[in-house]
């Protein structure tokens, strides 16, 4: 991971993420971590597991506005892997990883004022 968060916080904002790569994701979230981005941007990074941002099963999207990506090479999802609650994608293998993939810039991902729980909003 080039950016990783263990119960914090991340805010990206005008930002852009260009040529990492990452076994797993360019930014990872776990643990409680909530993550804030606004007119970031992702492009040719190589994440050859997951996709350009991991959001576990306890973690939040609050903010996904204004985002996008592009010719990132990745094996499950071009935008933000959300966990499912049940999965733990991490420490069970890939094989076993239930997410889903939030597109960059879908605002129907991020958190809102409803009564939500886990990484997504449903």
């Amino acid at each position: 991971a080039t950016i990783y968060s263990v119960d914090g916080d991340i805010l990206l904002f005008q930002t852009e993420l260009t040529y990492n790569y990452a076994e797993y994701f360019t930014v990872g979230l776990t643990k409680g971590s909530n993550f804030f981005m606004q007119e970031a941007i992702f492009i040719l990074n190589t994440n050859v597991k997951l996709g350009p941002v991991f959001i576990d099963h306890e973690s939040y999207l609050w903010n996904n506005n204004m985002t996008e990506g592009d010719q990132n090479m990745v094996k499950q999802c071009q935008g933000v892997v959300i966990e499912e609650k049940a999965s733990r994608c991490l420490d069970s293998g890939l094989d076993n990883c239930v997410s889903i993939c939030c597109e960059f810039g879908n605002l129907t991902c991020s958190l809102g004022s409803d009564d939500s729980e886990g990484g997504s909003s449903g």
